[in-house]
């Protein structure tokens, strides 16, 4: 059913949104009580003039994107807000910009999910996904990295070429003041930056380069994007945002079932139930045939710095293998105890 009143709203066991007056004015993190994200949440652009390697300036304005049209859908298991709005600015170079956001909010899961489709036809122009907070992040950012986390303060500034003010990160990106934490789960938008009271990430850059030319660098066309927002209380290593990170970004490994398998459907994908229970703070972070066998690999790391034991079923074993994926012994094994930090790789029986 829609709802036709200015203010929209909508929430589960975990959030309230509510959108009003053409943007989304508040994320309310109803387990802690407080405000997640305040108004202007939603997409913001910018000015971009640089070339692949960064901007040749630096960005002059920052501007929250209206929506011209927003409506409420109310499911069972589900909640929606559907965001529409165009901008046309030929000063700002900005030929057009259609966008919609939808925003959902499904029963039982804490995140809210964001889902963009963007028509762009301009220049010089960087569009960003943008959550203001009331975090106090010290400017710091929490940066999702291959097998560890950075926390980042803002790039320093040097030159002329190729300016930055993003870091990269990988499944989430995050800012925290030690207590209370504000993520975005997230893949394929690796650009992150703090920006005045605004965590923002990059959608697509549209520039056009006064050094050198580039064809096809004004990005014109539809861009569509996909990531989330979650919180939590307590010390940022808390939260398991490695897992959130997956959960939001996969659907698990899978493999696919083949003849040698005994399986009566050849080619399916399945989840391999013997990996489905690992501890939170363990990543998967690889799985795979051996290059010269049909053995499967596959690979851990323990991403909060905590001694972690892996215990699988009895129908599965693990032989210790070393970087080369060459085995250290024969010895087969259930469980292995991690180090913190550790990233260590096997090869998988099963049966």
């Amino acid at each position: 059913k829609a709802e036709t009143s200015s203010v929209y709203k909508i929430e589960n066991e975990y959030y309230t949104v509510t959108a009003e007056n053409g943007i989304i004015s508040e994320i309310f993190d109803k387990l802690n009580n407080r405000v997640a994200t305040k108004k202007g949440t939603g997409l913001a652009y910018g000015d971009d003039i640089g070339s692949s390697w960064g901007r040749g300036q630096l960005e002059t304005y920052n501007i929250d994107l209206i929506y011209d049209d927003i409506k409420c859908i109310k499911a069972e298991n589900y909640q929606k807000l559907i965001l529409k709005g165009t901008l046309v600015n030929e000063e700002k170079n900005i030929k057009n910009l259609s966008y919609e956001t939808i925003v959902t909010l499904n029963k039982n899961e804490n995140m809210v999910r964001f889902n963009n489709t963007i028509d762009w036809d301009g220049e010089n122009t960087r569009v960003f996904a943008s959550f203001p907070t009331d975090v106090d992040h010290k400017d710091l950012v929490y940066c999702d990295v291959p097998f560890g986390m950075i926390a980042r303060n803002k790039p320093e500034i040097i030159g002329c070429l190729g300016l930055t003010d993003e870091w990269p990160s990988l499944g989430y990106a995050a800012v925290s003041d030690g207590d209370y934490n504000v993520a975005i789960l997230k893949g394929g938008l690796p650009a992150t930056r703090i920006h005045e009271d605004k965590l923002q990430i990059t959608l697509f850059r549209g520039f056009t380069s006064g050094m050198v030319k580039y064809e096809d660098t004004n990005e014109i066309g539809r861009h569509v994007s996909s990531y989330a927002i979650t919180t939590f209380k307590g010390e940022f290593n808390s939260g398991n945002l490695i897992k959130k990170a997956d959960i939001f970004n996969t659907r698990g490994f899978t493999y696919e079932i083949t003849e040698a398998s005994g399986a009566d459907t050849l080619g399916e994908k399945i989840l391999l139930p013997e990996l489905t229970n690992i501890p939170d703070n363990l990543k998967l972070c690889a799985l795979k045939l051996a290059e010269e066998s049909d053995d499967i690999i596959v690979r851990f790391y323990e991403t909060t710095g905590l001694e972690t034991t892996l215990n699988l079923p009895e129908n599965a074993k693990l032989i210790k293998l070393n970087t080369l994926e060459v085995a250290e012994c024969d010895k087969e094994i259930n469980s292995y105890s991690f180090r913190p930090f550790e990233i260590a790789t096997f090869k998988l029986i099963l049966g």
